[in-house]
């Protein structure tokens, strides 16, 4: 798939915020710039219990920790080991609790990760993290910039054209992304049941569209 470019403003900022942004960076990061700044948000906002996903955001842990060592920012390195180990039970328990129902939609979570993949912008390296990640959000009822720890839909929208062009390209009528990403489902050839034979005939119709 071809590359394709956009500037992640917010996120950048965040990561001048964290003096980040001209750090040197170990040799295992073969990281975008974009995905080094929005996973650093992702993971900050986790860790500060800004973000409706449990710790790991859904990865297995050792992918959870080299996508920690790739992002390579000394701050959030120091947040994750205050989590492990000073972090108070109510926050490990909710973090537990998110993990109990990510296990009990599993299947729906992996129907969402390889919907993902089938369009990951192949010069995007964590482009497979990045659906993971993302896919573990939809499964929360807020919205899903709101699940990850974004500033905006706008945000989530450059981040997901980031490592997911072709797909984004596909939402010309301005749908929200995660029902867009269900819908993708409904149109294929896998296993997952829609619950309307159409858009015009579900209930939630005009929930679907954003208008701008």
């Amino acid at each position: 798939m071809t590359a394709y470019s956009v500037t992640l403003s917010h996120c950048e900022q965040f990561l001048h915020s964290l003096g980040a942004d001209n750090l040197p960076r170990k040799k295992i990061s073969a990281m975008t710039s974009e995905n080094r700044a929005c996973f650093a948000k992702v993971i900050r906002a986790q860790l500060r219990g800004l973000a409706n996903l449990p710790y790991g955001l859904g990865l297995d842990r050792a992918v959870y920790l080299e996508l920690l060592q790739a992002v390579d920012i000394e701050p959030l390195t120091l947040m994750d080991d205050r989590w492990q180990n000073r972090m108070s039970m109510s926050q490990k328990q909710r973090s537990e609790i998110l993990n109990n129902l990510i296990n009990l939609r599993m299947a729906e979570r992996n129907s969402l990760v390889e919907l993902l993949i089938q369009h990951a912008n192949d010069l995007s390296p964590y482009a497979t993290q990045a659906a993971v990640v993302v896919a573990t959000a939809c499964l929360n009822p807020a919205h899903l910039w709101k699940t990850l720890g974004l500033d905006s839909r706008e945000e989530l929208k450059m981040w997901l054209t980031h490592n997911f062009p072709t797909l984004t390209a596909m939402n010309t009528d301005n749908m929200r992304w995660k029902r867009f990403f269900y819908l993708q489902l409904c149109k294929g050839e896998g296993d997952y049941v829609c619950m309307a034979p159409t858009c015009n005939e579900c209930t939630s119709y005009e929930e679907c569209f954003v208008t701008e």
